[in-house]
């Protein structure tokens, strides 16, 4: 299937009023979410393209919606080298097992630097042998930040715990110099 300029709504003169207020209302709910919604064809020969992108694909990727439109490399070229095999053997599996595709990875972008995306779509079969994903992907970089900081904070509080578990024994249970432990010095020497 050829990714065409006509995959995208658009206003052209001849269109029907059905087809224009279509156009106009998947252009003004994709404009309310945060992120990208998009259609995503992969051809048999491996070939791949956005047929359809929101305008967020501006915010995920840093490219224009036709600036992918025929071919994808753009935005294949924002992904982080360590990632780029992930995203690919997932996005194989997808087409392969006709598999929800869900994925986690990390963009590089020339102006907003390292990103973490998520993106969720669902694969059908074209009769060409392509297959074509209906999905969403998000920025969750405040989240991996989020969570990141978390783990420091678990980690120190871990760091620190054996060291008053072991503070409560040697003072049998009950702090410094207190309780138990002074009551048997007490006892013993008083």
């Amino acid at each position: 299937m050829p990714c065409t300029p006509t995959a995208r709504p658009r206003y052209v003169p001849g269109m029907d009023s059905n087809a224009i207020r279509s156009a106009a209302l998947l252009d003004k709910l994709s404009a309310q979410v945060p992120g990208v919604i998009y259609q995503f064809l992969l051809r048999p020969d491996g070939t791949s393209c956005f047929p359809f992108a929101s305008n967020g694909i501006v915010d995920i990727y840093e490219v224009a919606p036709e600036e992918v439109q025929h071919d994808a490399s753009a935005v294949f070229s924002r992904l982080h080298a360590d990632d780029l095999p992930h995203v690919a053997a997932s996005i194989s599996e997808s087409a392969r097992e006709l598999t929800r595709w869900q994925c986690e990875y990390r963009v590089q972008l020339p102006r907003a630097g390292q990103r973490w995306l998520r993106g969720d779509a669902r694969p059908e079969r074209l009769p060409d042998g392509s297959t074509l994903w209906h999905g969403y992907i998000g920025d969750i970089t405040a989240q991996r930040r989020a969570q990141a900081a978390d783990d420091v904070d678990r980690a120190e509080l871990i760091q620190h715990q054996p060291m008053h578990r072991q503070e409560r024994v040697d003072h049998g249970g009950h702090g410094r110099g207190g309780g138990v432990g002074r009551l048997q010095h007490q006892r013993a020497h008083g």
